[in-house]
């Protein structure tokens, strides 16, 4: 019966020892992960690549309970805060930096040749303020990014 006990006790050292070994094995892919997000997180801004941050904040945060859950390792889960929190601050100061910048920028027939079908139309345009025209252009840059 001692002999029982025994291998009881190592079968379950053993799994103890298998899953460390999981987790650590797991900690190592996440981590690259993690420096992946981090990585679009910090680059140049521009509103090409703000979908690109928005995908990726939307993939961690929608794993993050899970990663919570199964994760051992609290250094981890800070990581994985860290940078989910990093790429919300990108996503705002690319669209903030970007959005202003294109408004400020003063190419109105570019603008109106974007968003105008007709006569009619163009004339409706004209009599927007600029920064309107501006604002219902990048709008338009963002709904066909959308599509």
């Amino acid at each position: 019966m001692e002999k029982h006990g025994q291998v009881a006790s190592l079968c379950l050292l053993l799994v103890f020892d298998v899953v460390e070994l999981l987790n650590e094995t797991v900690k190592v892919f996440l981590m690259q992960l993690l420096n992946f997000a981090e990585a679009v997180a910090i680059r140049r801004r521009s509103l090409e690549k703000l979908f690109q941050i928005l995908d990726m904040y939307d993939a961690l945060s929608g794993v993050f309970p899970d990663l919570e859950a199964m994760v051992m390792d609290e250094f981890v889960c800070t990581e994985a805060k860290r940078v989910l929190a990093g790429l919300g601050r990108a996503t705002k100061g690319t669209f903030m930096d970007e959005t202003l910048n294109s408004l400020l920028e003063n190419n109105d027939d570019d603008e109106l040749n974007g968003l105008q079908s007709d006569d009619s139309e163009r004339l409706q345009l004209e009599s927007l303020s600029p920064i309107a025209r501006r604002l219902l252009a990048l709008l338009s840059t963002l709904e066909s990014n959308l599509e």
